[in-house]
């Protein structure tokens, strides 16, 4: 499974969103079974990936699993009950 998380280094709330997909993945003991791939859209290679997976928004946050998107939110902050769902039975 991974997680798609498309921010900008000046936003606030995606460097949030980093860090609680990580406390929360280490908590629910699914770290290792989990990759965190962040793409800062400051940056070319970023901007493309974010461009590829049609994310407009920052920040976007994307779960996918075996390449098939599971589940989206963008432009907010998403709560850890919003995703925990996807990782219960990993």
């Amino acid at each position: 499974m991974t997680v798609k998380i498309f921010g900008k280094d000046s936003c606030a709330v995606c460097k949030a969103m980093r860090e609680k997909f990580r406390i929360f993945l280490e908590r629910w003991n699914v770290v290792d079974k989990v990759k965190v791939l962040y793409q800062s859209i400051d940056t070319v290679d970023g901007l493309t990936e974010a461009a590829m997976a049609d994310a407009t928004n920052v920040p976007a946050i994307i779960i996918e699993k075996n390449g098939q998107e599971l589940a989206r939110w963008t432009g907010r902050a998403v709560e850890s009950k919003e995703f925990k769902p996807y990782f219960e039975n990993i």
